[in-house]
Order: structure tokens, then C-alpha cells, then sequence
């Protein structure tokens, strides 16, 4: 029975905390009589449902199976003693979970030097598995895409294609796939790349700083800590799949992008990649763009920026005063306001300057009308 390194490494980790719950030595073990360990087992497992997520449990019972199994304690791992346990949900509910926010990937790229916002756009935006990060080399990025020159590197187009070998661990679906970067990530790529090596050829990996999956890990728990969010690392993946969700039109394409087999139909539509094809996901990629532009980055588009002025300009013709209503534009300009807070302070602006307006034209009334009342003295 041959084992992957990733396999072996996780089943070590699960057999460890076995074996350090129960108090007994992993090497010891195949003295022991099966009876006695499969009774142990049960035990562990009963006791930990509802403390360790059902999937780790099975992957501990797997692990333990496999162990005795090697040395030789029964002849087929069907022949352990079968429990019947939950095997496949988390240890928290997935629909009850906090969920990750706009705001929370927002303030997480905020407090971010650019090594880490890297990371978190692979994760975050792109969507890829943590698995696959730390492979991706310049050689994965569409010749067409990017030159090298001197040893420094460029990319050629803003929203550059990058490719995922089938034949990659942790590529689940075993397909070749391709993200799209979007413009604001393609910059802090190609930033640190540049600074991060001094002469860039197809072999320099995309991130230099997080060559694990495990290192991938720990420090995305760390960014979370910095902003206060409490929730899984792969919350980030979730995320990247809500954005492409709400924004790519062709399901396909979406699924595709996320590293998913999808229907029968997307094995036909993406076997080859034509200029044509480029230019088409390209255009289906900018609502993306802008979407996380706002929501993240906190860039409105132009043509955006420009209603959001001329709201400005119709609140002040009613009144509000011009100084705070410019100094709002600027924050949204900064990215420091999102277009929908703007305009929901515009109208509340507005608004108090037309109750302020109303009450002052009553009282004139009132003073107005006293005043005749009293003959005019």
C-alpha cells in the first residue's frame, strides 16, 4: 500500500494525537493485542464527537487502521472493527459559522505588508487552495502575459492568466485550470517579485515568503487575529467563490476558475484557449474587477466616481454645506468610504439641511404672524 508524503504526513500527525490522548507509545503498539487497541479506539473516537470535527476523527481512525495494518496486526484494513460515526461534517456548522466579510478581507489588506497581500489575493480573491500557492512559479503565467528583462519581470496586460497544472497536489479535480489576476493583485505580484529576487527567471515562485501550506495557514490565523475575526483560514477560498458567484454570468467559466470539474458542457468549452476566448473571459472578468476594487481595495470606478460628484453637486443646490460635502467625496475618493455609506450620508445631510431649512421658514412664519397679531408694535 503506497502512501503520498501528504497522506503520510497527516495520518503521523492524527496517529500522534491518538496515541497521546490514550497514553500509550505508537511503537508499542504492535505488541499490543487488536482487540485492545480497537477497543481504545472506540473509545477515543466516541469521546472526542462533538470536541474534533467528524472529518478528523475518521482521518485519526484511518490512521490508526493504516498503522496496524503496516505492522502487520491484520492483513486488510477492512478487517479492523467497523464504527459507526459521523465522517464527514466540521466541528462547526457551516451555515452557522461566522462568515468572512467585505470588510473583514478589506481591513485584512489594510494591515498587510505586500508579501502578505499577495497571499491573500491568491487565497482571497483568485480562489486557490493553499495547496497550490506555494507550486506557482512565473512559469504558470500565460507566455503572452509578461516579459523578462534583465532579470526584472513585467506583466504586459492588466488582468493577466495564470495556469494550474493537473497533475499538482492539492489540485483536487485533476485539471488543468486557469485564474485570471485581477489588476490591483498583478501589481503586488510583480512588486515583489522584483524585490524579492535579483534575477527573475520561470522558476521564481509568485510568493517567496509562504513556501508551505502550513505556513500558509499560521499566518492567515495571525491576520485574522489582527482585525478580530474568529474563523477557518479556507474562509478565504469561500469568499473568492461569493465574489466569482456575483459576478461571472457563465456558471462554466465560474466553476472552472474555482479549480471545479463542472458539467459535461465545460470539458468541451475549455480544452483550448484562443485569443478569442482570452478576450471574451477577460471582459466577463471586469465585473469581478470592479466589485473587489470597491469592496476591497476601496476604488471606485470611474465612470462611478463621476455619479457619485454629481450627487454631490444636486446635495449642495439643496443646501448642504460644500466643505462637508467635498470632505466625504475625498473619503470616498480614498477608498476610505464605500459608495453606499457616501450616499446614505449625503442623504442624511440632505436631509437634516431640509428640516433645518423647514424649521427656520415656521418660526419666521410664527415671528411673522405674531407680529401682525400684536398690530405691528
Amino acid at each position: 500500500m503506497a502512501l503520498r508524503p501528504a497522506t503520510l504526513k497527516v495520518y503521523s500527525k492524527g496517529l500522534k494525537k491518538f496515541c497521546s490522548e490514550m497514553g500509550i507509545d505508537p511503537f508499542e503498539m504492535p505488541n499490543m493485542k487488536l482487540e485492545d487497541i480497537e477497543d481504545m479506539t472506540e473509545q477515543f473516537i466516541m469521546s472526542n464527537q462533538g470536541e474534533i470535527s467528524a472529518k478528523y476523527l475518521n482521518v485519526i481512525y484511518a490512521s490508526i487502521k493504516t498503522w496496524c495494518y503496516v505492522h502487520k496486526l491484520i492483513k486488510n484494513r477492512k478487517l479492523f472493527r467497523e464504527l459507526k460515526f459521523d465522517r464527514t461534517s466540521r466541528k462547526n456548522d457551516a451555515l452557522k459559522e461566522m462568515p468572512l466579510e467585505p470588510h473583514h478581507v478589506k481591513a485584512a489588506f489594510q494591515i498587510s505588508d505586500a508579501n502578505e497581500k499577495v497571499l491573500l489575493g491568491l487565497y482571497g480573491i483568485e480562489g486557490l487552495r493553499p495547496k497550490l500557492i506555494p507550486q506557482l512559479t512565473v512559469a504558470q503565467i500565460h507566455p503572452e502575459h509578461y516579459t523578462i528583462e534583465n532579470g526584472q519581470f513585467k506583466f504586459t496586460v492588466k488582468n493577466p492568466f495564470v495556469f494550474i497544472p493537473k497533475e499538482w497536489q492539492g489540485n483536487k479535480a485533476h485539471i488543468t485550470f486557469f485564474v485570471i489576476l485581477h489588476s490591483q493583485l498583478a501589481e503586488l505580484i510583480e512588486q515583489t517579485i522584483n524585490i524579492d529576487n535579483d534575477n527573475v527567471t520561470t522558476k521564481t515562485p509568485l510568493t517567496s515568503k509562504y513556501r508551505t501550506e502550513s505556513n500558509i495557514h499560521h499566518k492567515v490565523i495571525k491576520i485574522y487575529s489582527k482585525i478580530g475575526f474568529k474563523g477557518r483560514p479556507y474562509l478565504l477560498r469561500t469568499f473568492a467563490d461569493r465574489i466569482l458567484d456575483k459576478t461571472i454570468a457563465d456558471e462554466d467559466l465560474k466553476e472552472f476558475m474555482m479549480g471545479h470539474k463542472g458539467k459535461v458542457s465545460a470539458i468541451y468549452q475549455f480544452k483550448q484557449l484562443t485569443k478569442s476566448d482570452i478576450e471574451d473571459y477577460t471582459t466577463q472578468y471586469q465585473a469581478t474587477e470592479q466589485l473587489v476594487n470597491e469592496k476591497v481595495f476601496g476604488i471606485i470606478a470611474k465612470e462611478r466616481l463621476g455619479q457619485a460628484e454629481q450627487i454631490k453637486r444636486f446635495a449642495v443646490t439643496l443646501g448642504v454645506n460644500e466643505a462637508k460635502a467635498q470632505e466625504i467625496f475625498e473619503l470616498l475618493q480614498k477608498g476610505k468610504m464605500s459608495l453606499t455609506e457616501y450616499e446614505k450620508e449625503l442623504a442624511d445631510m440632505t436631509k437634516r439641511t431640509q428640516e433645518q431649512r423647514m424649521k427656520e421658514t415656521f418660526e419666521a412664519m410664527w415671528l411673522e404672524m405674531n407680529h401682525k397679531h400684536n398690530g405691528g408694535s
